[in-house]
């Protein structure tokens, strides 16, 4: 069976290095461009991987609705809870990082990522 991955990332060159170690790991990846995108395909379909910037759409801001609202999606938080699947929202902003932590959001900063990506999509 293929590993999914719903990706949605505003910077350009972190968004290609993700998808390429993803596919490289065997992910079919499906890269988002719009927090609307984001929505729709996280209710469409179940994906095995959800990563996408804390405030997805609102580059800077540090609101998470977006992630919050991809988060407490049944389909997504309770495949996570199952250990059907991984979610992790990132951002560079600090703030961005604690609001998103104190809603119980899965959240790390980008540089975390860096780091982490590799055992993300294991």
């Amino acid at each position: 069976m293929t590993k999914t991955a719903l990706i949605g990332l505003h910077d350009y060159v972190l968004k290609e290095n993700v998808e390429a170690l993803a596919e490289i790991r065997g992910y079919y990846v499906k890269v988002i461009d719009t927090f609307e995108e984001m929505e729709a395909q996280a209710q469409a379909k179940d994906y095995d991987r959800y990563l996408m910037d804390a405030n997805f759409g609102h580059s800077g801001s540090p609101d998470v609705t977006p992630s919050e609202t991809i988060w407490n999606l049944p389909q997504v938080k309770e495949r996570v809870e199952r250990g059907e699947a991984k979610f992790i929202a990132v951002s560079n902003g600090l703030k961005t990082i604690e609001n998103a932590t104190e809603k119980g959001i899965p959240a790390e900063d980008t540089f975390w990522a860096i780091r982490e990506y590799e055992s993300f999509f294991d």
